[in-house]
């Protein structure tokens, strides 16, 4: 789901040095975090509503039919 550095960030499991780097620079640039927060959330919206994975699902069964 999360684009790294386009709609989120991704950083190893338990790596705090890798976490503090990938958010550092969103905090020094709340623009550029608030960019990224509205991609992420525009994602979310077109890729994982109820909506959608509702079609998912009827075009699922219909194609058991």
């Amino acid at each position: 789901m999360i684009q790294d550095g386009v709609t989120g960030v991704l950083t190893p499991p338990g790596d705090v040095e890798a976490l503090v780097a990938a958010l550092e620079p969103l905090m020094r640039d709340p623009a550029a975090a608030t960019e990224m927060g509205a991609r992420g959330r525009a994602r979310a919206l077109e890729n994982f509503s109820i909506d959608v994975e509702a079609k998912r699902i009827a075009d699922v069964y219909r194609g058991l039919v």
